[in-house]
């Protein structure tokens, strides 16, 4: 008993003793965006969460827990650490989840957004909590006093020490309901601006800089007028020290301005809020810019301040965080305004921070309210970024001045860049901009990708902490780790090493070096720099990377080599006059120079690489693979071409801004002039570097495009014939690739059956590989029953959606190709058709009751599990006919179009006298090319040739294919076939044909029927000649019921406001005995 007592005893005191434990202690404070504030040991501003306890013991905080989870409140518990009576502990909320010298770090982050946090005991209760709180940056949210159930906003965080009550905030002010949108206005703008909340007020700027309380207060709407006239402000102030050709010099006349209306929301006890928006007020405004246009709103001093400002001489080298400057970024588009936000911005480059137009660096952080730019900025006019994701949204921009070429022509490294597209190497996609800082025109910025670690990751789908990217000093070769951490350099100075050290020739030594880098990629990479003379390279300009990691076969950027980064190529086509019979190859293998451009350890690689014959050899054939593609003179001339017509509607402007360049046209004529005779001085220099005989020229080319394709070096061609030039003394990959469906047979010239070998060129050679059919997955390829011209008309006129698989109109058979999704006339049909009729996606035909069938084709072949079997591409109608015994046969049919698209598609009227001849077109000729939506044109009578009467067989087919005037990519045209009659002139049959199709007979003339209005909207109406019973029916074009009924009367109203828009076939039957009538009828 007394035992038992001793227990009941001892429970109590431990449940009465341990509350205290629970209620004193309390998440006091935290702080989700840390930029100015409190750093963690390793100098980094972490978000941190402060616990407090409140009570009078110390408490030992081992197995306690914080989570930002509410399904998971055990997240992140604490290690043995012990908070004394009254005091604050700082847990760095980092995501690291570390615990060295007395700092903990837990394994979650707090999202500025807000979301609860949670403090919980060993045994897992909930002892604390604080709700969901969106957040500034630097501003934190916590109890006053220290313990209290009240909650401020503090703009005085007070980390490790008592809450204060100075700047403490009860909420945050949403920021003003600015009523006119900012863009293009091509007179005065009022600006109105919704009434705020209650007790507080509205002040703006027009300036740029952020309102305060003695800024302008808002009363009411007001005007603002286009600027001009106004003397220029910003674009007058020194940005350079140099002089000459990169010089400074101020506009040459008044620049362009806008209107930077910055708005803030005031009220006692709450933060603060702003809205920026910019006005462009112009006559031509919707006119004046054919490129997107960027606006950044600043507070003066951040690019103009003596002592801060990121423009002025004596502060643009400065780099770093602590020369970021915030500012809000608008990008405009088509006048349109999608992107505005706050974000950081830092001057950009080497040399060329001393130019006076600056390229910027913009970045997207949770610092600023947005951890990304969110636009599609690169679209396929000059992607340069080809075998990585598109991408929508990108953490760092460059708005980059062209650098060195910034007096020239404003466009050479994105041009040349730009040649690059295919090769699998990491490259800046491009897209040419304008910018105004603060209201004034700053002129024209390529818009960049800035090539970082976020770079990286984002295109391949990587941890970004995982990137390494390392480069070397341009002067001393020392290395500089852009990215990663301490040590992680050694992987390629070990790389270096091997190389130097081992026999690089034994093909087992070189098998080890393609397992620490890419040398394909590497290749490349030197190609390109050599071919474009680059001599700021490589000693600059030449950086790499890695994914950290061990070689994996079976992944591709996660398998640990490094890879080489384009970029920065202003110094080359001739820029500082070098000739374009400059030497590059000789240059870029030098090894008696110690310093730049071409160090011996800038050119220690390509040297010993060259070494191995594998190597070589792959590096001599890959360069002329460039040089016969995108490296042909007029490729390039075309290219230069394409990206200085994109600058010529905005150029005069930036010349009267900045008075450069000094010679637009000439100095992009001169690039132009460069690659126009480069292709050829390199063909030399590889030829004599290598001691290498002749150069020969090959020709390729199969027997069927259709049917199979050649691989020569590393290019597989789709056009032939192909030509191009190659070295003798080289071997050279020849392989034959067939098509799904076909094999390789022979090489017409030779005889010789090896699909894959190597050649050498000897001489001026042709090679055409020869291809045949082979036993497919398809069903077997049919052709229709015959139909008897002689007995009977043949009438087609419905094909309903809901058809069957593998069912098919009487003595019609529909027909698929498997070679390519842009068939021309030539283009050969392999197999029936055996997919439903009611698809809604991919290469298909469609069944549209009264109006017949169409043909539609897509990128990406049909799915096989879609079908019975494969299908491809579509395609032909096939329609058999027996004209045995008869003659004077005509032809009718309409054909139309159902969906016009960018792609245009013709429908062939083609025949042959049996399943052994080749298709032949009809004569005369007859074909239809899509048109507008819902365009159809009838055809007929068309008289059959002689020939084709007293026939066996006769078939007619309606090819489906790709117009040769059309454009070539978007979606294709969706044509149609309808209405098909084949009768004898003479001998016309009053009777509906015995088959399973539904007939269209004469029509019966109904005297005075008349449908309006025609076309509609939301009814019809049908005048009826006699006041009589009529049955009334209505179809859409996929034969799918909208009305029925009998109606008697004289006039009939049919409501549509609720169909959609398209055609309907309205049938009107007065008699049983007599055929209906047929009306088409468009909403």
């Amino acid at each position: 008993m007394i035992h038992n007592l001793f227990k009941v005893s001892f429970l109590l005191c431990f449940l009465v003793c341990i509350q205290p434990l629970k209620a004193q202690l309390f998440i006091n404070e935290f702080l989700s965006s840390n930029h100015a504030g409190i750093e963690d040991m390793y100098g980094n501003n972490e978000d941190w969460i402060e616990i407090y306890n409140s009570g009078q013991s110390p408490v030992n905080l081992q197995g306690y827990y914080l989570s930002d989870d509410e399904d998971d409140k055990l997240m992140w518990s604490f290690p043995d650490t012990v908070i004394a009576p009254g005091s604050f502990l700082i847990v760095f909320a980092s995501g690291h989840d570390i615990f060295e010298s007395g700092e903990m770090h837990t394994n979650f982050r707090i999202s500025i957004e807000g979301e609860p946090l949670f403090l919980s005991d060993p045994s897992g209760q909930q002892i604390d909590m604080v709700p969901a709180q969106n957040l500034l940056t630097d501003y934190s949210y916590g109890r006053y006093p220290d313990g209290a159930a009240q909650w401020y906003i503090m703009g005085n965080p007070s980390p490790e020490e008592p809450n204060n009550n100075q700047s403490n905030y009860t909420g945050i002010l949403s920021p003003a309901n600015v009523l006119t949108e900012g863009g293009f206005y091509q007179d005065s703008v009022e600006i109105q601006i919704a009434p705020a909340v209650t007790g507080s007020e509205i002040r703006y700027t027009t300036d740029g800089t952020e309102p305060d309380e003695n800024s302008p207060l808002y009363t009411g709407p007001f005007k603002l007028y286009d600027r001009f006239g106004e003397p220029n402000q910003h674009s007058t102030i020194v940005t350079s020290t140099l002089g000459g050709w990169h010089g400074w010099d101020p506009p040459a006349s008044e620049v362009f301005k806008a209107h930077n209306l910055r708005v803030k929301v005031f009220k006692p006890g709450y933060v603060p809020s702003e809205v920026v928006h910019t006005y462009f007020i112009d006559s031509t405004a919707n006119m004046r810019y054919d490129l997107p246009v960027w606006s950044i709103t600043t507070n003066h001093d951040n690019f103009f301040g003596q002592s801060e400002g990121l423009f002025i001489p004596q502060n643009y080298l400065n780099r770093g965080f602590e020369w970021e400057r915030e500012a809000f970024i608008e990008l405009f588009k088509d006048g349109q305004k999608v992107i505005g936000q706050h974000a950081g911005i830092r001057t950009h480059g080497g040399a060329s921070r001393h130019y006076p137009q600056k390229t910027l660096r913009l970045y997207a952080r949770n610092l600023y309210g947005n951890s990304h730019f969110e636009y599609p900025l690169f679209g396929d006019d000059h992607l340069t970024n080809d075998g990585r994701k598109q991408l929508n949204q990108f953490k760092r921009l460059l708005l980059r001045s062209s650098g060195n070429d910034w007096p020239m022509t404003l466009i050479r490294d994105a041009a040349l860049q730009s040649l690059l597209e295919g090769i699998d190497i990491d490259k800046q996609a491009y897209t040419p901009s304008v910018a105004f800082i603060n209201g004034e025109f700053w002129g024209i910025h390529n818009i960049r990708e800035r090539q970082d670690r976020f770079y990286i990751a984002t295109h391949y789908d990587l941890d970004p902490d995982s990137v390494v990217i390392l480069k070397r000093d341009r002067n001393t070769g020392v290395y500089d780790l852009k990215e990663g951490e301490p040590g992680d350099e050694q992987h390629y100075i070990d790389m270096e090493a091997f190389i130097d050290n081992e026999d690089i020739t034994d093909p087992v030594i070189y098998e080890q070096v393609k397992e620490l880098m890419d040398v394909y990629n590497f290749i490349d990479f030197q190609i390109a720099h050599i071919f474009f003379a680059n001599r700021d390279w490589p000693s600059n300009n030449n950086k790499y990377y890695r994914y950290k990691g061990a070689y994996d076969e079976d992944n591709d950027r996660t398998d640990g080599r490094w890879r080489w980064i384009v970029f920065d190529t202003d110094f080359s086509f001739g820029y500082s006059q070098t000739p374009p019979s400059h030497n590059t190859l000789v240059f870029a293998t030098n090894d008696s120079h110690n310093s730049w451009p071409n160090a011996s350890w800038a050119t220690f690689l390509l040297r010993n690489l060259l070494d191995n014959e594998s190597f070589k050899v792959a590096f001599i054939n890959r360069f002329a693979d460039h040089l016969n593609t995108r490296f042909k003179p007029s490729f390039v001339e075309a290219r230069i071409d394409s990206f200085h017509n994109d600058l010529a509607n905005v150029i005069d402007e930036h010349v009267n801004r900045w008075q450069r360049p000094f010679y637009w046209q000439g100095s992009t004529q001169n690039i132009i002039d460069f690659g126009n005779v480069r292709a050829g001085h390199v063909f030399n220099h590889i030829q004599n570097f290598f001691s290498l005989d002749e150069i020969h020229t090959v020709i390729l080319d199969v027997d069927n495009p259709q049917r199979g394709s050649i691989k020569f070096s590393t290019l597989q061609h789709d056009e032939y014939p192909w030509t191009g030039d190659y070295f003798s003394n080289v071997p050279v990959l020849l392989k034959a690739i067939p098509e799904d469906g076909y094999e390789f047979v022979e090489w017409l010239e030779t005889g010789d059956t090896l699909s894959e070998m190597y050649v050498y060129l000897d001489s001026d050679t042709q090679f055409t590989a020869v291809f045949e059919a082979k036993v497919a997955a398809f069903l077997p390829f049919t052709y229709p029953a015959l139909h008897d011209v002689c007995d009977s008309d043949y009438v087609f006129d419905f094909w309903p959606p809901n058809a069957p698989a593998l069912t098919y109109p009487q003595n019609i058979m529909f027909h698929t190709q498997d070679f390519t999704n842009t068939p021309d006339e030539q283009t050969e049909m392999v197999a029936n058709y055996t997919c439903a009729y009611d698809l809604n996606n991919r290469p298909r035909i469609n069944g549209l009751g009264v109006s017949g069938f169409s043909f539609i084709n897509t990128g990406n072949p049909q799915n096989s599990e879609t079908c019975l079997s494969e299908n491809g591409w579509v395609g032909a109608a096939v329609l058999g006919l027996s004209t045995d015994a008869c003659e004077d046969i005509e032809l009718y049919f309409t054909a139309g179009t159902v969906q016009e698209n960018s792609r245009t598609y013709n429908l062939r009227l083609q025949y042959k006298l049996s399943e052994n001849d080749v298709w032949q077109d009809f004569e005369p000729f007859t074909e239809y090319t899509s048109s507008y939506t819902l365009h159809f044109q009838e055809f007929g009578p068309i008289p059959f040739p002689d020939y084709m009467e007293n026939q066996d067989t006769v078939y007619l087919r309606w090819l489906y294919y790709q117009s040769p005037q059309s454009d070539d990519s978007g979606p294709r045209a969706q044509v149609r076939i309808d209405d098909i009659i084949v009768k004898l002139a003479e001998e016309p049959q009053d009777t509906i044909p015995d088959n399973d199709t539904v007939s269209v007979p004469e029509v019966v003339d109904y005297t005075n029927v008349t449908l309006y209005p025609n076309p509609g909207n939301n009814q019809f109406t049908i005048d009826l000649p006699f006041d009589d019973s009529y049955l009334i029916d209505v179809k859409n074009v996929l034969g799918q019921k909208m009305a029925e009924t009998v109606f008697n009367g004289s006039r009939f109203v049919q409501n549509t406001a609720n169909w959609p828009e398209g055609i309907y076939f309205i049938r009107i039957q007065h008699d049983a005995d007599l055929p209906p009538l047929i009306f088409r009828w468009i909403k």
